[in-house]
């Protein structure tokens, strides 16, 4: 039986069995509307009732209209995925939802008139913790013993700019985190869908013609990696923010922000630019942000997150393959910052880059938030800098 809404914890009578059904209250959960069938037994109010409802006074308001239901909260992550979803859709990108509607997958094509190249890549997208985040696989691979996989991978890691690429037991996948707009805002736009989806074809090209070079030759080149990214970033009509803009965005977000060495240098707390853990550089179309986590030969681990810390204490002369597999594990769930190895140092980095207009207040805090998770407290740090002393 179908009632109207109207109908809720009233009494209505079936037309067809002529028994009377109390209307149960109106349902919280997510529901389809199909199509009603020819022939189907569709209820109405009972016509014993709307008559005696005519000669009898009307009982008060409050006694007709059934209570509310209870106010669930919003899943904000689920209505993030359903909005992109939504611009897939009206861009008549084919598109499937998986159960619970709180992810998506979609098959996208790419055409580079440069390349005479034409490319239909998977994307698997969902929300998590406010970030609408985009995965695909850039190649399968079988296990291939003594190919330098995690050293080429830990290379365009620190070089790419939209995404973080990681080994699975099936190849190289890659994820992008995009920080949304606001609300206000509508969150996003099919902009800013088409550049972040541009940007990630663009890394994905040069990943590949490092990860296909590696596998041939078994090492990693790097005067190879370093041609690959000479233009990192995709073609973009928005420009990014200088030096010096980025450190007054950084002032209006709330943050301690220098200009230190050619970078910002950024802290939560008032402190000398020499101190602050979190740097900032100006790169041409995006910004690079990074936090020093620690130096595996000398054993100084304070502020390495504690599934790598414990492992390091584990393994006084840890081996690079082994902290590269951990820190692969660590990329798997990451969201906008990425764990690499530069220079001996273990790091946190992340990038970030316009869209469809400049990055605004907003965006950036995020992006220098999930650095400055990453980054010791001032107090944390002077009592180690003391104990190392």
């Amino acid at each position: 039986m179908h009632c109207p809404i109207s109908d809720a914890g009233q009494k209505v009578l079936c037309k067809v069995c002529f028994r009377s059904n109390t209307v149960p209250g109106v349902a919280t959960s997510d529901s389809l509307e199909l199509e009603q069938p020819v022939g189907e037994c569709r209820s109405v109010r009972d016509d014993f009732q709307i008559e005696a409802l005519k000669e009898a006074p009307p009982p008060s308001p409050s006694l007709l209209t059934p209570a509310a239901p209870p106010a669930q909260p919003k899943d904000p992550d689920k209505a993030l995925t359903n909005i992109a979803i939504g611009i897939f859709r009206l861009k008549n990108w084919p598109c499937q939802e998986e159960p619970g509607y709180k992810a998506f997958r979609a098959k996208v094509k790419f055409h580079s008139t440069q390349l005479e190249v034409t490319s239909v890549d998977d994307y698997r997208v969902y929300a998590s913790h406010g970030l609408l985040m985009l995965e695909s696989p850039v190649i399968e691979l079988p296990p291939l013993p003594g190919v330098p996989l995690l050293e080429v991978l830990n290379e365009i890691n620190q070089r790419s700019i939209s995404s973080v690429f990681f080994l699975t037991d099936q190849g190289v996948s890659m994820r992008h985190a995009m920080i949304p707009l606001t609300s206000d805002e509508n969150y996003l736009t099919s902009a800013m869908l088409i550049q972040i989806l541009r940007q990630m074809n663009h890394d994905r090209r040069h990943a590949l013609s490092l990860i296909r070079q590696t596998v041939e030759e078994r090492r990693v080149d790097p005067l190879a990696v370093a041609n690959a990214f000479v233009n990192p970033g995709a073609l973009n009509t928005v420009s990014c923010q200088t030096l010096e803009q980025a450190c007054d965005m950084a002032g209006f977000a709330g943050f301690h922000a220098f200009t230190f060495g050619g970078q910002v240098a950024l802290s939560q707390d008032s402190v000398s630019p020499e101190k602050c853990h979190v740097r900032i550089a100006a790169c041409p179309g995006f910004l690079r942000g990074y936090v020093v986590l620690g130096h595996p030969g000398q054993g100084k681990w304070a502020f390495m997150p504690a599934a790598v810390r414990g492992f390091l204490r584990n393994n006084t002369a840890p081996k690079t393959q082994q902290i590269l597999e951990r820190l692969n594990e660590m990329n798997k769930t990451s969201e906008l910052v990425r764990y690499v190895m530069a220079n001996k140092q273990v790091v946190a980095t992340a990038a970030c880059f316009p869209c469809d207009k400049p990055i605004s207040v907003e965006q950036f805090k995020r992006f220098a938030d999930a650095l400055l998770e990453n980054a010791p407290s001032a107090s944390a740090s002077s009592a180690t800098l003391a104990k190392a002393g």
